[in-house]
């Protein structure tokens, strides 16, 4: 999981959560939910470390991810799940 250093402490003392109901749907291809990649390249994209400081840093994650709806095009309500499912995992084409 990639983050900004200034997300980590909250990250640390709270875990990941997912984003409230009232927070902007913006920028959210699977529906509000706490994303996870396979390849750490993808989620180091998430770091944003600033031009003034060259230091990001990554989560290294391990994830149960259930039985999962997997979706291989941006659904921005995929986050509103079937029964019986408890995750969507996006598949690279």
């Amino acid at each position: 999981h990639g983050s900004p250093l200034t997300n980590f402490a909250g990250i640390i003392s709270q875990g990941l959560r997912i984003a409230p109901p009232e927070a902007p749907v913006t920028g959210y291809m699977f529906g509000k939910g706490v994303y996870f990649a396979d390849m750490s390249s993808k989620s180091a994209n998430y770091c944003h470390p600033s031009r003034s400081k060259d230091t990001g840093l990554l989560l290294l994650s391990e994830v149960a991810l259930g039985k999962c709806n997997e979706l291989i095009h941006a659904d921005y309500n995929a986050n509103k799940l079937p029964a019986g499912l408890s995750s969507v995992k996006a598949l690279g084409t």
